[in-house]
């Protein structure tokens, strides 16, 4: 990947840290948004399941 030489005023080092922490919140985020969606899903599929 090619580096760039923008200076934001934040080290790679904490840039890297911010990186993980928001990598972490938006799987979290991911997770907490598919999980009802794929319970509600299923509860669909379960209570319907005799007129199929």
């Amino acid at each position: 990947m090619k580096k760039s030489n923008i200076s934001i005023g934040i080290n790679e080092k904490d840039r890297l840290k911010i990186a993980n922490g928001l990598s972490n919140l938006l799987t979290d985020s991911y997770t907490l948004y598919l999980k009802p969606i794929t319970f509600i899903g299923t509860l669909k599929v379960q209570c319907f399941k005799h007129y199929i």
